[in-house]
């Protein structure tokens, strides 16, 4: 019913910014319902952006091509690549064998044992979301020892995961983005070009912060990899 009253107030209506609004209030209604999945909205917007008109002077027809073919274009098939390489990560537990074998070999060097974390997050991070396991694991950890080696520890996941986004142009959102923007303007950057810049930067912005988190909050805590930290990750899995 709402979205068939906005449809009928978009067509009497000239501002193409006011249905624009009209398309975001449609979305937002049903997110905040709950009555279809996010997934099956997101398939939907360029329904109701044809219905609404959003395009100004163009023609429903013309408008309903322009939306559809950019729903599955070379960049489209990127996000499919990368989502697709997350699942198999996830499904083969490489993450929680990454964080296993860290924890065992630098447990006992903690600042060696967070340089490790750090880039090891910054890399993965690459090609999965390890932001949350790696969160997971050292959180109980950090709140057996609450001190500010512990909140350093766990910024610098979140940081080093965050800097591992821009690291490949299938790393995050953002990258896809602002790939897309240069294919736009007719800049093509290649795969290896990307990674010749971001690989040193990445890295060396990442060892700073390691460096910067340790003079701010101290030395984390020392890190022994037991069953309590091993269940936490199987759950998470």
């Amino acid at each position: 019913g709402l979205f068939l009253g906005l449809v009928h107030v978009a067509h009497a209506i000239e501002d193409a910014s006011t249905r624009c609004f009209m398309l975001i209030l449609c979305v937002l209604a049903l997110q905040l319902s709950g009555v279809v999945p996010h997934y099956c909205i997101g398939l939907l917007v360029p329904v109701f952006a044809t219905a609404l008109r959003v395009l100004p002077e163009r023609q429903i027809t013309e408008t309903a091509h322009l939306l559809f073919s950019s729903m599955m274009n070379d960049m489209t098939a990127l996000v499919i690549g990368s989502f697709t390489i997350t699942a198999i990560f996830l499904r083969c537990k490489l993450e929680q064998r990454f964080i296993s074998g860290i924890s065992v070999w630098f447990g006992k060097y903690p600042r060696v044992f967070m340089l490790a974390l750090m880039l090891g997050c910054l890399y993965a991070s690459a090609v999965t979301f390890v932001t949350l396991l790696a969160l997971s694991a050292m959180l109980p950890i950090c709140l057996k020892n609450p001190t500010s080696g512990g909140k350093g520890l766990l910024l610098g996941v979140g940081m080093s995961c965050t800097l591992g986004g821009s690291l490949t142009p299938l790393s995050g959102t953002a990258s896809v983005i602002v790939l897309s923007a240069l294919n736009k303007y007719g800049v093509e950057v290649d795969f290896l070009s990307w990674i010749l810049v971001s690989l040193p930067t990445m890295t060396l912005l990442c060892i700073i912060l390691w460096g910067m988190l340790l003079l701010v909050f101290g030395t984390p805590p020392t890190v022994e990899y037991d069953e309590e930290g091993a269940t936490s990750l199987d759950k998470l899995n």
